[in-house]
């Protein structure tokens, strides 16, 4: 049998996450919380990664999920891009380069970010961000983008302050009204 490229790194990745995983096992309860919840998740989809990749069967029954249903809406936000009259037409290859992000917009995504956090805090900014990415740069629905915005706070909320016990920066507004950090 000949390894492919795809298959020394995945095992090489596989390697890594079991020893990160075995060596987070010596800190304390506490402390290896974390890294437990990142490797163990990480150590099952390198090796379903390394199924797909090495055993045909498994990469078709893989292959034929993924095939049923457009899970983000790829083919609607195309499908909108090319304007109604062009919906159902089979692509031919462009003759100008596909439409992309510029730069600038991706700096002003980011730069707006860092402020929306710096003035009102993770536990404001974080779900602000979520729902005016999905709703006016990605085009998804109202009810999609509040939904999607309300879940990101609730992991947010329940993973950093609940689980891990984490205070967030509440954010200069915050900050100012109450008095303390």
């Amino acid at each position: 049998m000949k390894l492919k490229g795809d298959t020394v790194f995945g095992i090489l990745m596989l390697a890594a996450i079991t020893m990160f995983v075995c060596y987070s096992l010596r800190y304390s309860p506490t402390a290896r919380l974390v890294p437990l919840i990142i490797g163990i998740p990480g150590l099952v989809f390198m090796i379903l990664q390394l199924m797909i990749d090495n055993l045909p069967g498994v990469s078709k029954r893989v292959g034929k999920l993924g095939s049923k249903k457009d899970l983000f809406g790829a083919e609607q936000i195309r499908a909108r891009e090319k304007g109604p009259g062009e919906a159902g037409a089979v692509e031919k290859a462009p003759s100008v380069p596909q439409r992309r992000i510029p730069e600038g917009i991706m700096f002003v995504w980011i730069i707006s970010f860092v402020v929306l956090i710096y003035l009102f805090g993770y536990l404001v900014a974080i779900p602000a961000l979520v729902f005016s990415f999905l709703k006016f740069r990605a085009g998804a629905s109202w009810a999609f983008s509040i939904l999607s915005a309300v879940l990101m706070e609730a992991v947010v909320y329940a993973g950093f302050v609940i689980l891990l016990n984490v205070s967030l920066y509440k954010g200069l507004v915050f900050i100012l009204i109450s008095g303390r950090p």
